[in-house]
């Protein structure tokens, strides 16, 4: 038994030693076989924005043979090219499938791509003061930013350095600040973009004349709102293009919306200096205006009762309707501007803190005009020129008058010791600025400085004509037709200093 036993342990140890040697001698003619990796996406989440960089797929693990498609859930929102770019459309989601075929096997995976509107703040400043137009030979300083993104990288581009100088720039906590210094008169383009998403946002700079003997601003305050700045850009979302417009008016999110075509604007004759609405005629697309709180310069402060002049011309419209001598009690301006004026800038409780002025309606017995060889406004009584006033009326809203505008204690930036007829090659407060709205609804402007001429309610050389205020700010009672959108809108109301802290 126990022989037996013995020749049974000697038996198995034999078969263990041959397996082994089996498996070693068998092992140098074997490779081992791994499963094959499975090519996918790099990511499986992707945000971007409106308007910013389109993201190309990278595919992970893919033989140089595979066949790779792609396709969009959402073409609406992101569209995926042949060649794996995503392109983002409007806001919204979409999945985006990579399908790889290799080796006779089908693998895919997907992306969820969340397009994004994304905001942009800037603001244009003087040291801490934040202004609109840039003097020549100063300081300033633009900062911009994008609060919805997490991470920053940003250049900028410069579209003329001829007009300013970037001295430097930087970026801190998500706000890139621009440093320049002007150098001469013009206009000129900063186009900030962020590198990360490819959103950018271009600023334009107005550098106009400065002169150590002017003061630029007065007492301004701000009452009412009128549409005035043009959406463009990101800020242009869908959410405004497709709103349920009223009228061609829409409030989106507590803020209001103005939108135009050619068909809406009366002036639309094409000229370098005013809108070409000829070019968009086939097309009509509309352009879309922000409701914005109107500023107000102060003229006189009589005791309290401020007279009030807008900052900047808000529109454009003709002075009557019809080719007829007129005074201002029956021009159709006046009407337009206490009624449909009225109630689209002021809210009912507004309107009942505006005044009813009497309005004094003098003769204009004195005609000035710019004399070309004397370079300077000259006046001029030949011939027994100048309209009639007319009645006085009682108006809420109204245009100012000669005398107003001529009156030196109503404005600043008037050069010191010189004759308030003498011809400004400088700016002072006087000269006016279009809106984007009052551009293009048709006034004519300055095609740098967007400067433009803006009405008075005294009539010219006779009642077919009515005087106004160039673009440099000089008063002409030498006129323009009175039935022509030839001048801008400046509306004045006179109000209680009271009544703007209630």
């Amino acid at each position: 038994m126990i022989v037996s036993g013995l020749k049974r342990v000697v038996k198995a140890l034999l078969c263990i030693i041959l397996l082994v040697g089996v498996v070693i001698i068998g092992a140098e003619n074997f490779t081992t076989v791994s499963a094959e990796v499975k090519p996918t996406a790099s990511v499986t989440k992707k945000t971007l924005y409106v308007k910013g960089s389109p993201y190309t797929i990278k595919v992970n693990n893919a033989s140089a043979k595979a066949v790779i498609t792609y396709s969009s859930s959402n073409k609406a929102v992101a569209t995926v090219s042949k060649s794996g770019v995503i392109t983002p459309v409007k806001t919204g989601t979409a999945t985006v499938t990579v399908k790889v075929v290799q080796n006779g096997s089908t693998y895919n995976s997907k992306i969820a791509v969340a397009v994004k509107e994304s905001k942009v703040i800037s603001y244009l400043q003087y040291g801490t003061k934040e202004v609109t137009e840039c003097y020549d030979n100063e300081d300033y300083n633009l900062g911009v930013y994008f609060p919805d993104l997490e991470n920053y990288k940003y250049s900028y581009t410069l579209s003329d350095s001829a007009i300013i100088d970037i001295t430097k720039s930087h970026e801190n906590d998500g706000i890139y600040k621009i440093y320049f210094k002007t150098l001469k008169l013009g206009s000129v383009t900063i186009t900030v973009k962020e590198n990360f998403t490819g959103l950018s946002y271009s600023k334009k700079i107005n550098v106009v004349n400065s002169d150590s003997d002017v003061e630029y601003k007065g007492e301004m305050i701000t009452f009412g709102c009128y549409p005035q700045s043009e959406v463009v850009g990101i800020e242009l979302t869908d959410e405004i293009v497709n709103a349920d417009y009223n009228d061609n008016e829409a409030t989106i999110n507590g803020v209001k919306y103005l939108r135009i075509t050619y068909r809406d604007v009366k002036y639309t004759m094409n000229s370098s200096y005013k809108w070409n609405w000829e070019q968009e005629r086939t097309e009509v697309p509309y352009h879309y205006f922000r409701y914005e709180p109107i500023a107000w310069r102060v003229l006189n402060d009589d005791n309290g009762t401020l007279l009030l002049v807008s900052d900047k011309i808000l529109y454009n419209e003709n002075y009557n309707n019809a080719s007829e001598a007129i005074t201002w009690e029956k021009a159709s301006i006046r009407n337009e501007l206490n009624t449909m004026f009225l109630h689209q800038a002021f809210s009912e409780n507004e309107q009942k803190s505006i005044l009813t002025t009497t309005v004094e309606n003098k003769d204009t017995k004195t005609v000035f005009r710019y004399d070309e060889e004397k370079n300077k406004i000259i006046e001029d009584t030949s011939n027994g020129k100048g309209g009639k006033g007319g009645k006085s009326t009682k108006d809420k809203v109204f245009l100012l008058s000669l005398e107003e505008t001529l009156n030196p204690q109503y404005w600043t930036g008037i050069k010191k010791n010189s004759n308030m007829l003498q011809r400004a090659e400088f700016l002072n407060s006087r000269m006016a600025y279009c809106s984007d709205y009052a551009l293009f609804s048709g006034c004519i402007a300055n095609s740098k400085s967007r400067s433009s001429q803006w009405m008075l309610r005294s009539p010219a050389e006779s009642n077919y004509f009515v005087s106004g205020v160039s673009f440099l700010g000089d008063v002409s009672s030498y006129g323009a037709d009175s039935w022509t959108a030839y001048f801008g809108i400046r509306p004045a109301i006179k109000i209680k200093r009271s009544e703007l802290n209630r």
